[in-house]
């Protein structure tokens, strides 16, 4: 099997200051949208919201009443995952129907995959070439012995 030779600069584009990244165009605004999926996805309220919308579709209060916390404080998670992308909200009348959108962690899931083939390309990498220091190592101590 061949190393595979990946260049990091595809995984990890941009630095993490803002100024830099406005530099770099579209690149950009993957690592916006992961940002902010990430971002979203780090705190438990809002994995639980998410959790819930798996199961389907869900008013924004039986949402809220899920946590002890103020409707205002569950709108606020809401908002966060709505900017990511996570959740989508409709208006049917007086009520407002949550629901899931998966495309933002389909992104985040092939950026993660991505970097893992990086880094198991690395790691195959340094494995063989530590065996093949090891296997040197056995023959030097070998011809060393029969030298003697």
């Amino acid at each position: 099997m061949g190393v595979a030779r990946v260049d990091p600069a595809v995984f990890f584009p941009l630095y993490s200051t803002n100024q830099l990244n406005i530099k770099f165009g579209a690149p950009t605004l993957i690592m916006s949208n992961l940002d902010a999926t990430l971002s979203a996805l780090a705190d438990p309220t809002r994995r639980a919201i998410v959790a819930r919308l798996l199961d389907g579709d869900a008013r924004v209060t039986d949402v809220a009443g899920m946590f002890e916390m103020s409707l205002n404080g569950v709108s606020k998670h809401l908002r966060v995952l709505e900017k990511a992308g996570l959740v989508v909200r409709r208006i049917e009348g007086r009520e407002h129907r949550l629901s899931f959108s998966e495309g933002p962690l389909i992104e985040a899931q092939q950026w993660i995959e991505r970097t893992r083939r990086f880094w198991d390309a690395k790691l195959d990498s340094l494995e063989r070439f530590i065996q093949t220091k090891q296997v040197r190592a056995k023959q030097a101590q070998s011809n060393e012995e029969g030298g003697k």
